[in-house]
């Protein structure tokens, strides 16, 4: 049986899930020591019956649906804009080389 987290183990763990970070973050974030942070997690782990954080944060999930389709959602735009933006640079890339190619030949047909 899965007992309720406190309110400052919930934080933590939203912390964690929303900014895709480590412990030594989350603590930075809620403005506490690393080994309490550490001790938010040792905790909500217990209460959820789960050895590791990805246990915890799958468990959490679980039980928050509108958090779950909010990640995807997250997720889903920040990669279609991370390919847009990689491929634009790719392109500008080519021209320059491309660019670059061009001059290169003339230079060497007014050597020759």
């Amino acid at each position: 049986m899965d007992l309720a987290l406190s309110n400052r183990e919930e934080e933590a763990v939203l912390i964690l899930i929303k900014n895709d970070c480590g412990i030594k973050q989350v603590a930075n974030k809620m403005d506490i020591s690393d080994r309490t942070a550490e001790k938010h997690f040792e905790n909500a782990k217990k209460k959820k019956n789960v050895n590791t954080l990805s246990g915890l944060v799958f468990k959490y999930l679980k039980n928050h649906k509108e958090l779950l389709a909010f990640i995807f959602l997250s997720i889903q735009i920040f990669s279609s804009v991370g390919i847009s933006e990689d491929s634009q640079r790719r392109r500008k890339r080519g021209r320059r080389i491309a660019k670059i190619t061009r001059v290169q030949k003339v230079q060497n047909k007014a050597i020759a």
